[in-house]
């Protein structure tokens, strides 16, 4: 018999480190998930590479969790740009 293990979920050490700088309403939404390292990793990497965020990456999604991240991040993304060019 195989068991499958899921990796812990990440601390919020664990995510700010992941993330760089970053508000602990981020820090703790992304928390609340549940995500892995590997999730937020998987989801950060998205964000890095400027995918637009409209669905199209559906093909990508390896969990619930790695979506929720990805969300949260592109959402914080998005009220820092209206933010600086506002």
């Amino acid at each position: 018999m195989t068991f499958l293990v899921k990796d812990p979920p990440a601390t919020a050490h664990d995510i700010a480190n992941i993330l760089g700088p970053t508000d602990r309403e981020t820090v703790s939404a992304i928390s609340r998930t549940g995500a892995s390292r590997a999730e937020i990793w998987q989801a950060k990497a998205w964000l890095d590479d400027n995918r637009p965020a409209d669905g199209s990456l559906q093909k990508d999604i390896i969990n619930d969790n790695v979506r929720r991240v990805y969300d949260i991040l592109a959402e914080e993304r998005d009220r820092y740009t209206t933010y600086e060019t506002g």
